[in-house]
């Protein structure tokens, strides 16, 4: 039996297994094994990682136990997907003995401990996905040898730390990134991020300590769909370069952060905007006229800075047009400190559909 040529063993019928077989490990010509999405429960035998030609194996979507373990006779294992079960323990700090491993799929479980460096001497590597764990430490500096990296998930780890530098500019596949509430996280995004990497179509990184500028480069993202740096320390002013992302960016969140200076007119040339959030920074002025071009905007928060005036009639329309989208238009109320008024003059709900006061 054990030399029997199957080409791949497929469950495919959800909620059918409660515990894993042992017996398909013992299959030598298995190359692919997918129970996702059954109630499985426990841990998964050892004799499912010390199967030689085995190449894909995915458990996703269960309730497994027990740790990931990796051993010199899987080293065929391509892709590994064990998300959303409850796997624990570390990620071993052998699992480069997975030389031909392309996707690591461990998210939404309870996996602790410290990412070990050998993860990113697997030359291969395209996926890695480690969203809500528990990992903690800071992320390896290695990480910048995974070149061929298309995405790269951390999010939802809070105990995560590391520096954001240079090294995440030599990822010049990288199209998805989300370092989202990884809290520990650290450094500035580099000048050098923005000319090289630009695969990029989503970019998340918020709820960390990074700071810095938003650099120049950022216009170099001419795939970027999403852009979403909130609750940073971001400083510094808007780069008019990001007006050049006027073809795919749907999405720009920089709330949160210590930002400054004026709202550029450059912002209102990203027409496909539907959520533009700059609350809570220390922009100054009054609200641009040119956000009147941004006619598929549903979401407009500028509360929490220091703007004044009153909006333009054209970016009113926007709330009140025949062919409206926006249904969130948010800026200060209007209040008078020191003999002027300070805050926006917005009519309610007119204009805009609500106001903060002080």
């Amino acid at each position: 039996v054990s030399d029997v040529p199957i080409g791949a063993f497929l469950i495919a019928p959800f909620h059918t297994i409660t515990q894993l077989p042992v017996g398909p490990a013992y299959l030598d010509g298995l190359k692919s094994i997918s129970l996702a999405g059954n109630t499985l429960t426990g841990p998964i035998p050892t004799e499912y990682f010390a199967m030689p030609k085995l190449e894909s194996l995915d458990f996703s979507r269960n309730g497994l136990t027990g740790a990931l373990i990796t051993t010199k006779d899987s080293n065929m294992l391509t892709s590994i997907n064990l998300e959303m079960n409850r796997i624990g323990g570390n990620i071993p700090t052998d699992i480069n003995n997975l030389p031909l491993l392309t996707s690591l799929k461990l998210a939404n479980n309870e996996i602790m401990g410290t990412i070990p460096p050998s993860l990113f001497e697997i030359k291969p590597l395209q996926h890695l996905d480690l969203f809500s764990n528990n990992l903690a430490g800071n992320i390896p500096p290695g990480i910048s040898a995974a070149t061929l990296l298309t995405s790269l998930n951390f999010a939802n780890n809070d105990e995560l730390g590391g520096t954001f530098d240079a090294g995440f500019s030599e990822l010049v596949d990288l199209e998805y990134l989300s370092m989202v509430n990884v809290t520990r996280l650290g450094g500035r995004i580099p000048d050098s991020f923005g000319r090289r990497v630009t695969k990029l179509i989503e970019l998340q990184i918020s709820n960390t300590q990074m700071g810095g500028n938003l650099p120049d480069s950022v216009g170099n993202l001419k795939e970027l769909k999403i852009l979403n740096l909130s609750n940073n320390q971001v400083r510094g002013d808007i780069p008019a370069t990001i007006g050049q992302l006027s073809n795919t960016l749907t999405m720009l969140h920089l709330n949160d952060n210590v930002m400054s200076g004026i709202i550029p007119d450059a912002v209102g040339s990203l027409v496909l905007l539907e959520e533009l959030l700059l609350d809570d920074n220390g922009f100054e002025g009054n609200v641009p006229t040119s956000l009147s071009s941004l006619t598929n905007l549903e979401i407009l928060t500028l509360d929490g800075n220091l703007l004044t005036g009153r909006p333009a009639d054209e970016v009113c329309a926007l709330a009140n047009g025949d062919n409206s989208k926006l249904v969130e238009f948010v800026t200060d109320c209007p209040r008078v400190e020191n003999f002027e008024t300070v805050g926006v003059i917005c009519a309610i709900p007119t204009c805009c559909t609500s106001c903060r006061t002080a």
